[in-house]
């Protein structure tokens, strides 16, 4: 077999910089900015000697060349500035050099008349202005002052400044035209329905809610109005009960119809139900609070111990039937009732029932077992001669 051999790669992996080269470029940074600040202070040093001189009387500006020396001094220095605070400098310097200047012209003149800026504009209209009368045309006739000719013949003056220019005459694109905001108008409200208020709760609704009107009913039926708030919410035989009791109270709080109050002997906490009048009493200017609380097994077996499974308000409800589970009781509890049963259960409450009514029951629900054994039986006998 033939090996092929690339050769080596043009491409390098990029090195990282060891430790030691980057201290030595940090030392090389710092030793040139070491280098700008001794320059930057060497060059406001000679400015302040200059100014010096300039206000003082130790250089004759106006013998000899006295002034020639110093201009050409402050021009030199000048290819130096680098940064704002020398630029600032210079200028304060030629200032005053210029000011110097102007005495010197005057003292020279004497008494002779001075020239001043208006003789400085005539001169340039006698100059650049082409017509008849230059001063008069100057003065109202924007246009007859030849301001192409006044700049080639200045340009000399200024230094040059490089530009770039790639529009080579008028953009054809027009400009984008705003699009207008339409504002939909607001639909008149309608007129407020208030909600009717329900006493009886039909049967359709939520759990919770009968939870509730369970909670306040065994409330109401107490002389004091008032209990034990474990009285009110633990299920000795279902955990998950208990929770539910615990919701129930607390949307019966935030609803403003009981108060949770610390009992009057400093252990424990008491639920009082209110009425319409102190609830709306309440209402008016209260503020409302929220409170956490963690309920575990742990906690529930110890609350199950410190009251009386007789004392407790709310009553053990059957387990809701999910379609698809087993139907098996769980620990402590009986197995889903009949809702025959269910019904016998409710008569219960408001007529007393004797045993011989109760006992045809139960036989019908043994009867119905077996049939339900039966039929499954059949079903089975059916597939396997099938």
């Amino acid at each position: 077999m033939a090996s092929t051999d690339t050769g080596p790669s043009n491409i390098q992996a990029a090195r990282k910089p060891t430790a030691a080269e980057k201290k030595e470029r940090r030392a090389e940074k710092l030793a040139k900015h070491r280098e700008k600040v001794e320059e930057s202070i060497k060059v406001l040093g000679e400015y302040a000697e200059l100014r010096k001189k300039i206000q003082g009387d130790t250089v004759n500006l106006k013998e000899g060349d006295g002034f020639l020396t110093v201009l050409e001094q402050v021009n030199g220095l000048h290819t130096r500035v680098t940064i704002p605070k020398e630029q600032l400098k210079d200028g304060e310097v030629f200032h005053m050099l210029s000011e110097k200047a102007v005495e010197i012209v005057q003292e020279k003149v004497g008494g002779e008349k001075h020239r001043n800026p208006l003789d400085l504009i005539r001169g340039l209209r006698a100059q650049y202005v082409a017509s008849g009368d230059a001063q008069e045309d100057g003065a109202s006739i924007a246009e007859a002052f030849n301001w192409m000719a006044f700049a080639r013949d200045i340009a000399q003056y200024f230094k040059h400044a490089p530009g770039l220019s790639c529009m080579l005459g008028p953009m054809d694109a027009a400009p984008k035209v705003r699009k207008q905001i339409v504002r939909q108008k607001k639909q008149p409200l309608e007129k407020l329905v208030a909600a009717k208020e329900v006493d009886a709760v039909p049967e359709e609704q939520e759990e919770v809610i009968r939870n509730m009107y369970e909670m306040m009913g065994a409330l109401d039926s107490k002389e004091s109005k008032a209990a034990n708030v474990l009285q009110c919410i633990i299920n000795h035989r279902s955990f998950s009960q208990t929770i539910e009791n615990l919701f129930a109270l607390s949307f019966l709080v935030r609803d403003g119809r009981v108060t949770v109050t610390r009992a009057e002997n400093g252990q424990g906490y008491t639920v009082t139900a209110l009425g319409k009048a102190d609830m709306h009493e309440r209402k008016k200017g209260k503020e409302r609070s929220q409170c956490i609380l963690s309920l575990d097994m742990r906690d529930w077996e110890d609350y199950c111990t410190r009251v009386h499974p007789g004392s407790c308000l709310m009553s053990h409800r059957p387990p809701a039937y999910i379609a698809g589970a087993p139907r098996t009781p769980h620990t402590g509890e009986r197995g889903p009732e009949s809702s025959r049963a269910r019904k016998q259960k409710r008569k219960a409450v408001t007529e007393p029932s004797t045993e011989e009514e109760l006992e045809p029951t139960e036989v019908e629900e043994e009867e119905a077992k077996a049939a339900a054994l039966a039929r499954m039986k059949g079903k089975k006998k059916a597939r396997i001669q099938d």
